[in-house]
């Protein structure tokens, strides 16, 4: 009769565990709808470096356009980026890459080259997976 009754509380625990995880994954998704990743080829030359803010003006006829709606895959970059290291010795970036996160209430630019990202007013250290990742969604 024990062992019948641990049983059930077992399952139940199970169950409530599920459900929490299924909720906490409908909270994540209702933060961020999706990524929209512009970018260029990562090899391209240009006469100086170009900034994130004159991206869309440099490369206005080669920019390619990604969008990215797998909750998995947003997770993914999501976690790549929050785990990027500061570099103190880079002042400007030479932007190929223009990934947006597009959030329920706001959306977030970060602005890529081979070498660093910029995230609001900090400049990061690439992280090789980072790299993969980026190179995995955009090259054919």
């Amino acid at each position: 009769m024990k062992y019948l009754s641990l049983k059930k509380y077992h399952w139940a625990y199970i169950l409530i565990v599920l459900l929490i995880q299924s909720t906490t994954l409908t909270a994540k998704e209702a933060l961020c709808k999706k990524v929209i990743i512009q970018y260029v080829d990562l090899d391209i030359l240009t006469i100086s470096d170009v900034s994130c803010q004159y991206f869309n003006i440099a490369f206005d006829k080669e920019i390619k356009t990604l969008t990215i709606t797998n909750n998995r895959k947003i997770e993914e970059l999501i976690g790549l980026l929050n785990n990027l290291e500061i570099d103190q010795e880079t002042k400007s970036l030479d932007v190929r890459v223009k990934v947006k996160v597009l959030y329920k209430k706001n959306t977030e630019e970060i602005c890529l080259d081979k070498f660093n990202v910029i995230r609001g007013k900090n400049i990061y250290k690439m992280n090789t997976n980072l790299l993969q990742f980026i190179k995995k969604q955009i090259e054919p």
